[in-house]
């Protein structure tokens, strides 16, 4: 991913990945049906078949009059698939997907 960093009073930084690694990786694009549409404050544990758990969280704000991509991105390396994506939403009640193959966006 390529990130752009902004600070008041500066001129925004671009920072562009150039590297050749070729890591894996899932996108989760999550909407609410309860607490909010943009389902933000959900949490999120994916846990790789070696048995590592990766955890996020659903924000969008995270500076002064700023905002990042809903989507949550995860990094998986060299594992090419999640034995397990579970989400808890803020509204209340889990939801776990099992198997889900990796480099892929998913709503």
């Amino acid at each position: 991913m390529d990130l752009i960093v902004t600070s008041l009073e500066r001129r925004p930084a671009i920072l562009l990945n150039t590297a050749t690694g070729g890591g894996h990786w899932l996108t989760l694009f999550l909407v609410g049906r309860k607490a909010n549409r943009d389902s933000i404050g959900a949490r999120i544990t994916v846990t790789t078949p070696a048995g590592r758990a990766l955890h996020e969280w659903v924000s969008q704000s995270v500076g002064f009059l700023s905002s990042s991509d809903p989507r949550v991105h995860i990094g998986l390396g060299t594992e090419t698939r999640a034995a397990s994506i579970e989400v808890r939403w803020p509204g209340g009640g889990t939801i776990t997907l099992k198997d889900g193959a990796a480099d892929q966006f998913l709503t």
